[in-house]
């Protein structure tokens, strides 16, 4: 990573613009929780993702598990397979209540989704083209079920992102969410095992059903964030993928292309 530049390099102007930028920043985090809240998945691919060629192939949305890449790939999970799974829950709803109708505008019934982001920490690289952000969410996610009660889980990540500026607005290209807790509502940390068996964890099944253009264990909870990833951002001059919250920023991303 090259050395950052000394604060005197920016006039005031500059360091104006620094800060507005920051704010921008912010506010697209903030608006992509009220897209997810709204199960607008699309919108936000559309309207919060890179759009150029050259930042779609390489964009990512990763886990603890690994990453989608690129946009197509993101788009197949985060759109096309989480429509049909909320029309899966849809048919069922209604066939359990016919008074619902089966509706592309009711799909979504019965779930909340709420993510909300906090502790922004926000670094603008050197160059002004990028920049690098971690937010904590402390969010819950419910879905309806058949015949019995909603299933209601409480999940803590820590969301990891790179920014990049497309004709003059700052955009997603990379987004790790790394969960750390995830517990059903009523219950306790001491009701949950030290390690859950495979395949136990609704988010982790859901994200592995999708395939993931790269397996690999990003973060492991277990170890809650003593494997220091997603790392903290720091001061930088200009992007560097080996540096980043894609793939390749992973410091066990070698090690698995050679497996």
């Amino acid at each position: 990573m090259t050395k950052k530049l000394s604060k005197s390099y920016f006039t005031e102007d500059e360091r104006i613009l620094r800060v507005w930028d920051i704010e921008d920043i912010k506010d697209l985090m903030a608006r992509r929780g009220f897209y997810i809240a709204s199960e607008m998945h699309r919108e936000e691919l559309n309207d919060l993702w890179v759009t150029s060629p050259e930042y779609r192939k390489t964009a990512s949305l990763g886990s603890n598990l690994g990453y989608y890449v690129g946009m197509d790939d993101i788009a197949n999970y985060y759109v096309v397979k989480h429509t049909e799974d909320r029309q899966k829950l849809l048919d069922a709803c209604c066939a359990a209540n016919p008074a619902v109708k089966n509706h592309r505008d009711n799909l979504g019934y019965g779930c909340m989704t709420f993510h909300p982001v906090s502790t922004a920490l926000v670094v603008l690289s050197d160059d002004g083209h990028t920049a690098r952000g971690n937010w904590y969410v402390i969010g819950q996610d419910s879905t309806w079920q058949p015949g019995g009660p909603a299933s209601c889980r409480w999940s803590n990540d820590k969301l990891a992102v790179d920014f990049v500026k497309e004709n003059g607005k700052w955009k997603i290209w990379h987004l790790v969410i790394a969960n750390d807790i995830q517990v059903e509502a009523s219950k306790t940390l001491n009701d949950k095992p030290t390690i859950a068996p495979p395949g136990s964890d609704p988010a982790e099944v859901e994200f592995n059903a999708g395939d993931p253009t790269v397996r690999m264990l990003t973060h492991n909870k277990v170890l809650n964030w003593s494997d220091n990833y997603p790392t903290e951002p720091e001061a930088y001059f200009h992007f560097d993928d080996k540096d980043s919250y894609g793939p390749e920023g992973h410091p066990k991303y070698e090690k698995y292309q050679e497996k």
